[in-house]
């Protein structure tokens, strides 16, 4: 690809969606201006809506903001802002943009998707993908195929964002090289580009040993399990070490950290997750106040103990103490005094010391209300809250690793947040496992909203999918998995391998359990331990000879390897021993199986109880005394033979009526085999129209964002405009088409005398406050032709106004402005009336003849002396003496043209014409005329 002048150095494409305008004004108030990358912003947006997006974003950068067009130029140092209703591609340096498919769409992919995947494919290692707020998993394939290409990847932090599921399903990929908020990410992006990449680094052997021999210093200076990790999770540490140090290569970390303790120690404390908050996600602590927590206290009353739980991953303790103030408030409902103990550990010793001192400032204490702050806080002398020692004292701060210790046991629930997402598939089914192991039956594990059981679902069962709570729905019977690696297990993700513990001595019972064995099976009938679920777990004596391997998929369900005659007994009671705790014996079962075929066994199944329940099912298979035998078949020897004849009859019956049943039950089962595809249809069906409504949700919110931003910026110019028009002695009245009153200032109230209930009315049931002018003829002139016009008009009290006119550009209405002009006209007068006064003075002695003539009938109004001396000309009110008189050459026609003359031609006019002198002389003069206008009037005087 050939670089061009503007081409961009780097593409960065930022996915949101719900909550993301937020995101991305943090992300562009903080981004550089002059990286020399291009930005591509994609937001879920309403097909039909109007999208301002990119002038919001341009209010918070200086770089240039364009929306998309199609073949459009990838340029620097420039953010490109997606249209409604598109998808769009980089294809090498332009944009393809294509209309988005509908919804309903049932192999839809998000455009956040198409956008990373096509950055992949043209910009490859210059790719950057950023995710940033928003709900569903948009981006997750995306930021893989970026990862794949040799790109970066960088996702908000959950905890900062809005909405938190897209930034966590792109964390869960093992894709991303780094968490943090939108500002921060601002600048870790351009500094990653430049910087040397751990992915591209493992390519090479050297580098893959590096970075084992760096988790190898990690696990011996902090004895933190870092291998079980997510790799891409352990990298990102690395990196930002590597960063933060100024150091490019891994081999020379490596050689840092198995060298220097310290650092080694400083990197493990950068593997541990840290955040948390009281009350983190409101919606789902509000429901474990309201459903949870009195159900615990209730079940731990009617079982007379304490509730028990655990909070892992505890961090500084605002989800440990948010848990006890929820269990404290529900405890006080109760009747009856209730205990409660929680266990809160964590692996970082720094957080614990902080988490069991309890004080918080304000700022962390911001989302705990007012009434919980009186209730189980106190204001210390500095500021902070301090927990109260009543509240603190069930609580058990301690160090503990989920991946290595042992879990706490017989709990009410379970809590671990957040923290599962950091590790591997391995790590999280481990953990997992001793949370089950740890958990009482019906006990409760509160995950987080990423976060599932996955393979421990046959442990569980799903209460709250919104909240991510599950309930343990049976006893644990298999070996824990804290258990099964007692002799150490192999780091498959960096192939680190720890020496297993060493073995301890052979004990004397080693030696026992053959004799036990043999004693066994000389003198003890044969005998099968199971489990509540029917799972064989171990047998005794000879009973393997009862037992038989089934075709097909090999399974240790009891009732699939035992006798056809033993199913129904065993399965009936098993349940029923381990549901009641009771001892059942069936009686004289005759086996039908080959080579057992004929013998009769009496079964009894005992309860082995620990701890008060029933965990395991004793099955003792023993054949019955002859003697008893021989007594049974005298009875039968007995009955009559009639009887012996209606048995068989009702057996025969029975028989037909079982087989009838069979056929009607088979065919009850097609049909709802039948039923049941139906319903995974409409299963597959609702899933797809709840994505479709998740996805119009999010449309709704980035449009709802964009309103907000656009209702602010309303508010404040309505508010600059109603001041403006406030301050003003102008005043301004709106009309619509067919002249109905809309808006109006204080002056227009005083001249109208309006009230604000009559905003909608028509102007033609108001009498017009001017006299003898036509307002609305006036007004409708001007909408009709879109010209501004003034006039000047009287109101009642001979008042002048001047009225000003404009219509809308659509010619849907008509603006009004309304200005005073009393003042001025009276300060025109004044000043005509001065000008006046000097120009008599200056005419009476100036030394040729001035005359003032009326424009329309030509008669002299005005003679200085000059014209007396000269002409005989002296104007009287009682005698009419024209002009025309001096000079004949102006009749009255030609007066007439003469004045048209003066009218249009400069300030004066000059001709020469023959006069008249008052001794009857002839001679030629010159006459200059000029214009005056005496009073102001509407229209302009000639």
């Amino acid at each position: 690809m050939t670089q061009k002048p503007e081409e961009p150095r780097f593409v960065v494409g930022l996915g949101a969606s719900a909550g993301g305008l937020e995101a991305l004004e943090r992300y562009f108030d903080n981004s550089s201006t002059d990286s020399g990358g291009a930005y591509v912003v994609v937001m879920h947006l309403a097909r039909d809506f109007k999208s301002v997006l990119d002038e919001l974003l341009a209010r918070h950068t200086t770089m240039l903001v364009r929306p998309i067009e199609e073949g459009a130029e990838l340029r620097a140092n420039t953010v490109y802002v997606i249209q409604p209703g598109t998808e769009i591609e980089v294809v090498g340096t332009k944009f393809r943009v294509v209309a988005r498919p509908s919804v309903t769409s049932t192999a839809r992919v998000s455009s956040i998707d198409v956008l990373f995947t096509s950055l992949a494919s043209s910009w490859g290692k210059r790719a950057v993908a950023v995710v940033l707020s928003g709900s569903g998993s948009d981006g997750a394939q995306g930021v893989v195929a970026v990862h794949t290409a040799g790109g970066l990847v960088f996702a908000q932090s959950p905890e900062s964002a809005k909405f938190d599921s897209m930034p966590i399903a792109a964390i869960a990929t093992n894709s991303v090289s780094g968490v943090d908020t939108p500002e921060a990410l601002a600048g870790i992006v351009v500094e990653s580009v430049f910087l040397p990449r751990l992915h591209a680094a493992r390519k090479s052997s050297g580098d893959a040993t590096a970075l084992q021999k760096i988790l190898f210093a990690v696990v011996g200076a902090s004895h933190l399990d870092a291998a079980q990790y997510t790799q891409s999770t352990f990298e990102r540490r690395v990196q930002r070490r590597m960063q933060e140090l100024e150091i490019e290569t891994l081999a020379r970390y490596a050689d840092l950290v198995s060298s220097d303790e310290n650092e080694a120690r400083t990197l493990s404390e950068t593997l541990l997750i840290g955040v948390t908050d009281f009350f983190r996600d409101e919606g789902a602590f509000a429901w474990l106040a309201r459903q949870l927590a009195p159900q615990l206290i209730h079940r731990a009353a009617s079982e007379r103990r304490s509730v028990r739980l655990w909070v892992a991953g505890c961090a500084s303790g605002e989800e440990a103490y948010s848990l006890a103030m929820i269990l404290a408030e529900a405890a006080t409902d109760f009747p009856t005094p209730i205990e409660f103990q929680i266990f809160a550990t964590d692996v970082h010793k720094g957080l614990l010391a902080e988490a069991a001192r309890g004080e918080y400032t304000s700022e962390r204490m911001q989302s705990v209300s007012e009434e919980r702050r009186r209730k189980f806080f106190t204001r210390t002398p500095s500021g902070t809250w301090q927990v109260d020692a009543k509240l603190r004292k069930n609580i058990i701060f301690a160090p503990h690793d989920v991946l290595m210790d042992p879990p706490f046991t017989r709990l009410d629930m379970v809590s671990c947040r957040n923290l599962l997402i950091y590790f591997s598939i391995e790590a999280q089914q481990r953990v997992i496992g001793s949370f089950a192991f740890g958990l009482l039956e019906k006990g409760f594990l509160f995950l987080g909203s990423s976060e599932t059981v996955g393979g421990q679902r046959d442990s569980f069962e799903l209460v709250d999918v919104r909240r991510r709570i599950f309930r343990r729905t049976r006893a644990q019977t298999r070996t824990p998995p804290f258990l099964r690696a007692i002799e150490g297990y192999d780091r498959v993700n960096h192939g680190l391998q720890v020496p297993p513990a060493r073995r301890q001595s052979k004990s004397r019972e080693t030696f026992l359990q053959p004799a036990y064995a043999a004693m066994l099976k000389d003198f003890a009938p044969p005998a099968l331990l199971v489990s509540g679920d029917r799972e064989l777990l171990h047998t005794f004596g000879d009973a393997g000879r009862f037992l038989r391997t089934p075709e097909g998929v090999a399974g240790l369900d009891v009732t699939g390897m035992c006798d056809s005659a033993l199913k129904i007994p065993l399965a009936a009671g098993i349940d029923r021993v381990m549901r009641d705790k009771v001892e059942l014996t069936f009686s004289r079962i005759e086996l039908n199986a080959v080579p057992q075929k004929g013998l009769i066994l009496d079964v009894r199944i005992k309860p082995l109880m620990i701890d008060g329940e029933a965990t395991f099912a004793l099955v003792i298979l023993k054949q019955p005394d002859s003697q008893l035998a021989v007594s049974a078949v005298a009875e039968n020897v007995e009955v009559s033979n009639s009887r012996t004849d209606a048995l068989e009859l009702e057996i025969l019956r029975t028989r037909e009526a079982l087989q009838s049943t069979i056929e009607e039950i088979e065919t009850a089962n097609e049909e709802l085999q039948a039923t049941n595809e139906e319903l995974m249809s409409s299963n597959e069906e609702l899933q797809s129209t709840n994505e479709e409504l998740s996805s119009l949700n999010e449309e709704l919110h980035s449009v709802n964002a964009e309103h907000f931003r656009q209702n602010a910026e309303l508010t404040r110019l309505t508010r600059d405009f109603d001041a403006l028009l406030h301050a003003t002695e102008v005043g301004v009245l709106f009309f619509d088409e067919s002249l109905n009153i809309g808006r109006f200032t204080r002056l227009i109230v005083e001249l109208f005398q309006f009230t604000d209930t009559d905003v909608g009315r028509p102007l033609r049931t108001f009498r017009s406050p001017f006299i003898e002018f036509d307002l609305e003829g006036f007004l409708h002139r001007v909408m009709r032709d879109g010209q501004t016009e003034e006039a000047e008009a009287q109101d009642q009290s001979s008042r002048a106004w001047l009225l000003r006119a404009a219509g809308y550009p659509d010619q849907k209405g008509v603006v009004l402005s309304v200005i005073s002009i009393a003042r001025l006209r009276d300060g025109a007068f004044v000043a005509l009336a001065g000008c006046e006064r000097i120009l008599s003075a200056a005419a009476a002695y100036a030394g040729d003849a001035v005359m003032v003539v009326s424009p329309d009938t030509g008669v002299i109004q005005f003679a200085n002396s000059a014209a007396w001396v000269r002409y005989g000309v002296r104007a009287a009110p009682e005698e009419e003496y024209r002009l025309s008189r001096l000079t004949p050459e102006l009749s009255d026609s030609s007066w007439t043209s003469f004045l048209s003359m003066v009218s249009v031609g400069a300030t004066s006019t000059r001709i020469n014409v023959q006069f008249i002198d008052k001794n009857a002389r002839i001679f030629p003069a010159d006459l200059v005329a000029t214009t005056v206008q005496t009073r102001p009037t509407r229209s302009s005087a000639s």
